[in-house]
């Protein structure tokens, strides 16, 4: 029993690692993104 809970944190974080991973570049490109448009409304 208490070494399946000492397991718990350790998957938690294996699985939660590559989401955030994800979600940050997510977040990156959509930042990209709204920063090309913005270029390109200034230039018209």
């Amino acid at each position: 029993m208490n070494q399946e809970i000492l397991l718990i944190p350790p998957l938690i974080m294996l699985f939660a690692m590559p989401l955030i991973f994800v979600f940050k570049a997510y977040k990156d490109i959509k930042d990209i993104e709204t920063r090309k448009s913005k270029q390109e409304q200034k230039q018209k």
